[in-house]
């Protein structure tokens, strides 16, 4: 994987950073908290969808399923501010962990 990237999402409200730090890979959506790392992807590759990927091969994986829109951005707003955006490859998930949100939406990267 090559590092640094910046991805821009087509209607320019997203950016998506992929950078290294050490020995592995961070990802996250600019402006925002929430950030994942290659070594945990690569598990949770292996153990959804018993892919054996190093972190490396993970990170890229994550970052084309966003941007082919098989991951769903989900943003958190608080008092109308959006103040959390992550990816999540099971749109399933529950969302009552983020309750003290005053809504919750999910898109997309090409919408």
């Amino acid at each position: 994987m090559e590092l640094p990237q910046r991805h821009t999402s087509p209607d320019g409200d997203l950016t998506l950073l992929a950078v290294r730090t050490g020995d592995d890979t961070t990802l996250g959506f600019e402006g925002f908290p929430w950030h994942t790392h290659g070594s945990l992807l690569a598990d949770d590759y292996a153990r959804h969808d018993e892919a054996d990927l190093a972190p490396d091969q993970a990170a890229q994986r994550f970052v084309d399923d966003i941007r082919s829109d098989r991951a769903v951005i989900v943003t958190a707003y608080l008092k109308g501010r959006p103040v959390d955006t992550w990816a999540s490859l099971r749109p399933d998930l529950k969302i009552e962990y983020w309750a003290e949100h005053d809504e919750i939406t999910g898109r997309l990267w090409s919408r």
